[in-house]
């Protein structure tokens, strides 16, 4: 899972770059999976605070945060979040609190754990959601049985 949260890491360090090469600055950063379908817009309830970081849960699927019931904290989900700049930045650091790591936690606890660690708020609102198989399938189980 190291290498995902690397992955994620670099993207975020290439748009601070992107950010100080032409002086700009985003207001909003979205982590996003392109296997992952979203059924509803995005960002419907956007937060009102200067500062911060939405992780949603999936109405769609159970187990969005991993092969664990959800509302566990020890796991969160690690298909889709967004949230400010500051906020991503931390979110997006994950892989630097386990690179040195000789052993790490399964993927999903891998994102609460550092999360926890850095004291960082998320925000967990519903959004209809899932990851799509390569095989057509919808990974979890459906919380209803219509799409």
């Amino acid at each position: 899972f190291v290498h995902m949260y690397y992955s994620i890491f670099m993207a975020n360090h290439l748009r601070k770059l992107h950010e100080t090469k032409t002086g700009s600055k985003y207001d909003l950063v979205i982590r996003y999976r392109t296997d992952c379908i979203v059924n509803e817009p995005l960002l419907k309830d956007l937060p009102t605070q200067s500062s911060f970081l939405v992780i949603p849960r999936s109405t769609m699927t159970y187990n969005c945060d991993g092969p664990w019931n959800d509302g566990d904290d020890k796991h969160v989900c690690d298909w889709l979040a967004y949230g400010t700049p500051d906020f991503m930045n931390t979110h997006c650091d994950t892989f630097v609190t386990w690179v040195t790591e000789n052993q790490t936690p399964e993927g999903e606890a891998c994102l609460a754990v550092h999360l926890s660690r850095k004291n960082q708020k998320i925000i967990r609102s519903d959004l209809s959601f899932f990851i799509i198989e390569g095989n057509g399938q919808i990974r979890g189980n459906l919380r209803n049985s219509t799409i």
